[in-house]
């Protein structure tokens, strides 16, 4: 397989666990979920709140790399308003 093709060995991507994303590395293994990958999403519940969104480290990890962001409203994927 060559690199960025998609490699059935390497499973069903899933984000939230910063593993693999489902495509071959070109060297024979699957590549792990990069660095803009969120692997979590969280809104407090304070006034105002405030949105964090949580990213893969790149070495299939999730976390410690956050961005928190204060909103009016939050959404599932950020703040609303």
């Amino acid at each position: 397989m060559g690199v960025n093709q998609p490699d059935p060995r390497c499973g069903t991507p899933d984000p939230t666990s910063c593993d693999n994303n489902g495509l071959c590395n070109g060297s024979g293994a699957c590549q792990l979920f990069d660095v803009n990958t969120v692997c979590n999403t969280s809104c407090d519940g304070l006034l105002p709140p405030t949105f964090t969104a949580t990213y893969c480290d790149g070495a299939g990890t999730c976390g410690p790399i956050s961005t928190a962001q204060a909103c009016l409203v939050c959404g599932a994927n950020g703040c609303v308003l």
